[in-house]
């Protein structure tokens, strides 16, 4: 049985934000949190997930399909 990789993602400029995305009637809250400006630069807020739905979910979302939330990295299972 394969196991879901878990997958971390981004979105620049805000020490948290907070959307809802969804398809149908399916809506479901993603908390983003970590981030962080200083004099040395930018550190986005962060999201992660290995939920297979909740990844999907969020790449089929506007933010994503438009760069706001972008894949930071992906966990090696």
């Amino acid at each position: 049985m394969a196991m879901n990789r878990g997958k971390r993602y981004g979105v620049m400029g805000y020490l948290e934000w907070e959307t809802v995305v969804g398809e149908g009637s399916l809506r479901l809250r993603i908390h983003f949190s970590g981030g962080g400006m200083t004099a040395y630069g930018v550190t986005p807020a962060e999201y992660s997930t290995d939920n297979p739905v909740v990844q999907h979910l969020i790449e089929s979302s506007r933010h994503y399909r438009t760069g706001k939330i972008f894949e930071l990295r992906q966990d090696k299972n």
